[in-house]
């Protein structure tokens, strides 16, 4: 009788880890969504800063491959490693990865001056910059990224090695609203995401979130995630 009732036992724990798994892929926070992480994430992640863009969600459905070239310092490299690392946890949808060849994410370390040559859509001045490309899908497939080698400070060129990579994810938008924010839209060096970055992010690489939907069909879903998990 206690054989079988600790086989039991086993089997329905396994059946438990089994739903916990499928109920937490492709959401690897299980954390809940509030209004305040669904009002950024509508803040950040519709239309761009520069050029023409309807307001859908873009991101990545492969995994980024990115290669630096330029002349980063070993702190440019180190902070680069670490963000990698972080979104590799924040998200599962994807893998980033650097690679020596066949990038689809370019992240070159040049003087401001010339960035121009570098990125016929650059817009002055921005000593951080990138541009994303995507298809009629809404699905990101190429990005280049510019970090400005001279007249910044080592700190304030970490913070935009963590910004421009996140933000060309698909979260493209700046905002006045959190200081603390690495999308802070005036000048800052933060060097840590927020908590409210770690949510937005998680929720645009999560399952229920495809590309070019809208921004209605976005908050639908975020709002039925939301009181789903409360």
């Amino acid at each position: 009788m206690m054989k079988r009732c600790m086989r039991r036992f086993a089997i329905c724990f396994l059946v438990v880890v089994y739903l916990m798994i499928g109920c937490t892929a492709g959401n690897p926070e299980g954390e809940p969504i509030g209004e305040m992480e669904i009002d950024y994430f509508m803040t950040i992640a519709f239309g761009a800063e520069y050029g023409d863009s309807e307001a859908r969600v873009r991101k990545w459905t492969e995994d980024l491959r990115i290669k630096v070239s330029g002349t980063p310092t070993s702190e440019d490299e180190e902070t680069l490693d670490k963000v990698i690392e972080e979104l590799n946890v924040l998200q599962r949808q994807v893998t980033l990865k650097l690679v020596d060849e066949k990038p689809n994410v370019e992240m070159i370390f040049a003087p401001e001056a010339g960035f121009a040559k570098l990125e016929p859509n650059y817009e002055p001045t921005n000593y951080g910059f990138f541009w994303v490309n995507w298809n009629s899908m809404g699905e990101i497939y190429r990005a280049r990224i510019l970090i400005s080698s001279d007249r910044i400070t080592q700190q304030e060129r970490s913070h935009l090695v963590r910004e421009e990579l996140t933000q060309s994810l698909g979260l493209m938008r700046d905002s006045i609203r959190y200081p603390d924010s690495i999308f802070y839209a005036n000048r800052t060096d933060a060097a840590e995401y927020s908590d409210l970055d770690r949510a937005v992010i998680k929720i645009l690489y999560r399952d229920e979130i495809e590309p070019n939907m809208t921004q209605s069909e976005v908050r639908e879903v975020l709002n039925s995630l939301k009181s789903s998990v409360q």
